[in-house]
């Protein structure tokens, strides 16, 4: 829905105003990183493409020295990235100005052949650069290269040419942002070579020869297929998954009257019979009442496409290109996994990981980090808080494959644990509420590392049983308890109730990722446990090297450990040894004012955000964000434990690293939760589909083998889902013009996925 003006650009101002304070270093770190890589830069002014530098593009380096001055003088420049060793596919996509490259690119694929996976980034002004090595033949930037005797809205970039790269700040204060992170130069993807020959303007030659290639199927009734506007409407209104009821139904239902009475601009009196039919298929159907509100609401509301936009084929939602890149794993902008730098915690974490990830037979970051960071966690748990009095706890699961050796860093912290002397706070399994609530009241704090905890997690999602409804009550109550005292359960015989003095609670649990989304629901994703948890996907296996046993870690990492056991924060004169102190007094460890003002940029933002999602009514998107700073802190907590234990404060560099760590997290959790957990049947098997066809061969599926793996489904229902992805713009018919269903046709994945 589009924001009132002025409240759209507070919003926009608050998202700029947050990154300000890395902006200043990241821009620089950034220019030096794509230099380093083989790409030259040169400074462009603020917010434009405008060159700051003398030369402009000619002039752009991969000098580090001269690349440090540009960046010193002008902190805030945006990044100019010449193509003097590359070439760059720019599409352009400006639906206002005719620019749809979203839809000429399914084109030249369809024609030429599916694109090799290659570093890819979103402009801020909504088009997107792919990046390739630059061709031998003796090739030419072009503006809107011709195929079929017509321009096409896609730019050739090469030679003494530049585009500008994340993460710049456009003109309309949108970022650039790589989808793909960059590889080094020599590393890019060749160009198949029927592009090159093909649509590739050459020196000597005017541009890419025309091949006859159909258009794009839009997945709507044309005007001239002798429907009426309203028998159109009525099909496409037919498409929509009918509501049902505690599955946010609302939802299906405003879409439905917003397609009547806005995408086909609809009268009231035309489109009501075509929602009362809509109606009649909800469980239970709408009172007139009721749908008569759905109706207003969809005259008053603000839209982000133009009215009567269903009108024309023409208008067609944009397609995602990632999904022309043959890439198996996603990569929308800005929820991709998150990026292997924030994994980098100086000082006890590093020290651990680099251990892990020199001994594990299969070493992956992604699980070292968890599994440190874990350990940490655990150490300085009742050991610190920072001035508000949020404590270190952390609830962490790593997903990665079976085999991935997700075993080795939990061995590393339970061979730390019991050289210190607690290896009776370190857990494996958490049968029950109680049974979790008295292991606690005899260590006060633990540390339960726990395997196929997705099992725990289906558990929790789905089940009524009261001990799970317990053990989930315990595990919420632990975390946001950690600065309280926690009162126990009267036991049988009436015996006292205990207390537990700020509990410290730390899970490291893994799952396998087929299992773990398997597990996630909307139960799960809005009971509060989901928002508290730092989910980290893991990745492929890492390639096997020779093991060593756990037995040879470094006696000082051993002894770093034990100094947080011997630690004792507590006032002067208490005499107590504070592991097992009734009353522990933790540490403050205190923000700077550049500190501050990170973590209240990110406060602003996860406010904006929350108001956004309750007036959506985004139960899952609310509930995410509600936690976002809580997270933050608690993640800079463990980081500045672990950088220095002798001086630990949060500053620029720590909140910096935790603001950003968080933010990735909930929108990777979010699109997690978009991708794989659905509101109802017909939904749950749009997602199954489309999981098959995006992880086929080309991301293509016959018809024939794809409707044999949705056996579940009849023909008609068959039909009526594949028909909803061709209109929602997620999946294309292949021929292009063929019907969903037609003998010999088959089904390709655009990038998208079910709203």
């Amino acid at each position: 829905m589009q924001l009132p003006e002025n409240t759209a650009r507070m919003v926009t101002a608050k998202r700029i105003t947050f990154w300000n304070f890395t902006f200043m270093s990241v821009f620089l770190n950034e220019a030096l990183r794509l230099a380093a890589l083989g790409y030259p830069v040169f400074p462009c002014f603020p917010k434009t493409k405008k060159p700051a530098n003398e030369d402009g593009v000619s002039g752009a380096s991969c000098d580090p020295a001269l690349v440090t001055a540009w960046w010193r003088r002008n902190p805030r420049a945006n990044i100019g990235l010449a193509c003097h060793h590359c070439l760059i596919i720019d599409v352009d996509v400006k639906p206002e100005e005719g620019k749809r490259g979203d839809l000429d690119m399914p084109i030249l694929v369809e024609a030429l052949g599916t694109l090799p996976r290659s570093p890819m980034a979103k402009s801020g002004g909504g088009g997107w650069h792919l990046f390739f090595q630059k061709p031998q033949e003796e090739v030419s930037g072009q503006p809107g290269v011709p195929w079929q005797g017509k321009a096409t809205a896609i730019d050739i970039r090469v030679g003494n040419q530049y585009v500008v790269a994340p993460p710049s700040v456009h003109e309309s204060e949108n970022l650039y942002e790589w989808v793909r992170p960059p590889v080094a130069v020599a590393e890019l993807p060749c160009l198949p070579q029927r592009w090159i020959d093909d649509f590739l303007p050459k020196r000597r030659e005017g541009g890419g020869n025309c091949l006859e290639v159909p258009a794009i199927r839009s997945g709507l009734p044309p005007p001239d297929s002798g429907l009426s506007i309203i028998e159109r409407c009525r099909k496409y209104v037919a498409t929509i998954p009918p509501a049902i009821e505690k599955q946010h139904g609302s939802i299906p239902t405003f879409r439905a009257a917003n397609v009547i009475f806005h995408g086909f601009g609809l009268s009231r009196e035309q489109g009501w019979p075509i929602l009362v039919e809509y109606s009649e298929r909800c469980q239970p159907p709408w009172t007139e009442k009721e749908l008569i509100h759905k109706m207003e609401d969809a005259f008053k509301a603000e839209h982000d496409k133009p009215f009567g936009h269903l009108l024309t084929p023409e208008r067609v939602e944009s397609v995602d290109l990632s999904g022309l890149l043959a890439p198996k794993e996603e990569v929308e902008t800005g929820i991709r996994p998150i990026p292997g730098d924030l994994f980098d915690v100086p000082g006890f974490v590093e020290r651990i990981m680099r251990f892990c990830l020199n001994s594990a037979p299969y070493p992956s970051k992604p699980m070292a980090f968890c599994g440190a960071m874990a350990l940490q966690s655990y150490l300085c748990s009742r050991k610190v808080k920072d001035e508000s009095g949020i404590r270190p706890n952390l609830y962490l699961l790593a997903i990665g494959t079976s085999g991935l050796g997700k075993a080795y860093p939990r061995k590393i912290n339970s061979h730390i644990l019991t050289h210190i002397g607690c290896g009776a706070a370190a857990g494996n399994l958490i049968s029950s509420g109680q049974g979790l609530e008295d292991a606690m009241q005899m260590n006060r704090k633990m540390i339960f590392q726990a395997d196929e905890f997705d099992n725990m997690l289906r558990a929790l999602g789905g089940s009524i049983d009261n001990n799970h409804t317990t053990l989930l009550a315990m595990l919420l109550q632990f975390y946001s308890e950690a600065d309280e005292t926690h009162v126990m359960r009267v036991k049988a015989g009436g015996a006292s109730r205990g207390e537990i003095h700020q509990p410290g609670l730390v899970i490291f649990g893994t799952a396998t990722p087929e299992c773990f989304f398997e597990a996630m629901s909307p139960k799960l994703l809005t009971n509060g446990l989901f928002s508290r948890s730092i989910i980290i996907d893991a990745g492929d296996r890492g390639r096997h090297q020779k093991g060593r046993d756990v037995d040879t870690l470094p006696q000082e990492s051993i002894d770093e450990a034990r100094w947080w056991v011997e630690f004792n924060p507590t006032a002067a004169g208490a005499g107590k040894a504070n592991l097992n102190d009734e009353y522990p007094t933790p540490q403050v460890i205190p923000t700077d004012g550049d500190g501050q003002r990170i973590f209240e940029d990110l406060a602003n933002r996860a406010d904006d955000e929350y108001d956004l999602a309750v007036k959506g009514q985004d139960s899952v998107r609310y509930s995410v964000w509600t936690r976002a700073y809580e997270n933050a802190v608690r993640l800079a907590l463990v980081y500045a434990s672990s950088r220095d234990k002798s001086n630990m404060v949060i500053d620029r560099e720590v909140a910096t690293w935790a603001s950003s760590f968080a933010v990735h997290l909930v929108e990777r959790m979010l699109f997690l939760a978009r991708r794989h957990v659905a509101e109802n049947p017909f939904h749950k098997e749009c997602l199954k589909i489309l999981r098959l066809i995006r992880d086929a061969g080309d991301h293509m599926l016959a018809h024939s083998e794809a409707s044999r793996k949705m056996k579940t489904l009849n023909s008609k229902q068959f039909k009526e889902m594949m028909e909803t992805l061709v209109d929602q713009g997620r999946i294309l018919v292949l021929p292009s013009g063929y019907p969903v269903g037609a003998r010999g046709c088959s089904y390709l994945w655009t990038g998208g996925d079910v709203d």
